[in-house]
């Protein structure tokens, strides 16, 4: 069984998180939940288990530029594979930051909660600001 690890102990960017298919395949079938209960909501969070398949994608690609590094392809083709792993994960990114607006960040907004509210427009400035 893999381990879960809580990535709101790192500042965004710290890190660098590699998971196996095996990995993504537990995760995706883990009923989501807010982080550990660690998180100031711990509402439940959006399904994001359609997105497994890209990230699968994002994987292979990173893989592959591994291989190129190894095999000492030549420069710019390992150039350009690096830069369609990270447009696939802008592009991930993309998707999972519409459906936080759409379903997290609305309700909070929505809500009576004003500090709920504060709270998260705060998290939305930490995260465009870290990016």
């Amino acid at each position: 069984m893999p381990s879960i690890i809580c990535l709101t102990e790192y500042p965004p960017g710290v890190y660098s998180v590699v998971f196996n298919r095996k990995a993504w395949i537990f995760m995706g079938k883990k009923k989501a939940t807010a982080c550990c209960g660690q998180c100031p909501d711990s509402s439940e969070h959006p399904d994001h288990g359609k997105e497994l398949h890209r990230v699968n994608r994002i994987s292979g690609q990173l893989e592959g530029v591994r291989r190129m590094i190894v095999e000492r392809e030549y420069c710019p083709k390992i150039i350009m594979q690096a830069h369609a792993a990270r447009a696939a994960l802008k592009s991930l990114e993309g998707v999972i930051l519409k459906r936080h607006l759409e379903s997290c960040v609305k309700e909070a907004l929505t809500s009576s909660d004003s500090e709920k509210a504060e709270r998260k427009m705060a998290e939305l400035i930490e995260l465009f600001r870290s990016t």
